[in-house]
């Protein structure tokens, strides 16, 4: 009984199944990409936090399938397909895509979490600090005392 190795497939399988594999991760991280990015514009957490673990785990499988297609090249086991240059071609261009949305959608974030740290910084001014606020308390007090005496 022959055992398989892991990424080993019949020769006449290897850069067409193996690049079709890739098209079809490749096509549902970029609609991913497109949701995430939607998702962040609305300010989405609860959505977002759903979304990360399918993003996460499309990375790691494209990632995995790019890896036994560089497998496959690398032993030069390829099986003549009239397409497999327009697969590579598309493969290209949606990696591609996929740098650019997740580079878009990594922009967002960090213009969206510097916004909220300024805000914060803003907010943690002295002028708001617990001495103030006991400061007002006690002028609130006083207005009130004075309103009670008039």
């Amino acid at each position: 009984m022959a055992v398989k190795e892991e990424g080993r497939n019949r020769p006449h399988e290897f850069p067409h199944k193996r690049i079709d594999g890739c098209l079809s991760a490749a096509v549902e991280l970029v609609s991913l990409l497109k949701e995430e990015s939607t998702v962040l514009k609305s300010f989405d957490a609860d959505r977002l936090l759903r979304l990360l673990p399918r993003k996460e785990f499309l990375v790691n499988d494209l990632f995995r399938r790019l890896r036994m297609l560089e497998t496959c090249d690398a032993e030069k086991e390829d099986a003549p397909f009239p397409s497999k240059a327009d697969s590579a071609d598309e493969l290209k261009d949606l990696l591609q895509t996929i740098e650019r949305l997740n580079g878009f959608n990594r922009i967002f974030l960090q213009q969206s979490l510097n916004h909220w740290r300024q805000f914060m910084a803003a907010v943690d001014h002295p002028g708001y600090g617990p001495r103030d606020a006991v400061a007002g308390a006690a002028l609130l007090q006083k207005g009130f005392n004075f309103r009670g005496e008039a």
